[in-house]
């Protein structure tokens, strides 16, 4: 795609020479999570770690 056929912010993003600012967000904690999501992203783990052994 030619430089001239690139929308105005787009061209005006590359020429930016601050850099953006960005969200900082807090490390993720099992305790800030819900009992719900904690038995979810386990339930994910073990299916992984099952799948794992499978293909060796």
């Amino acid at each position: 795609m030619a430089e001239e056929q690139l929308p105005e912010p787009f061209n005006h993003y590359w020429q930016m020479e601050k850099e953006l600012p960005k969200m900082k967000t807090p490390t993720l904690e099992k305790t800030n999570l819900s009992k719900e999501w904690i038995s979810f992203l386990e339930a994910i783990s073990t299916r992984v770690n099952k799948d794992l052994e499978d293909e060796k």
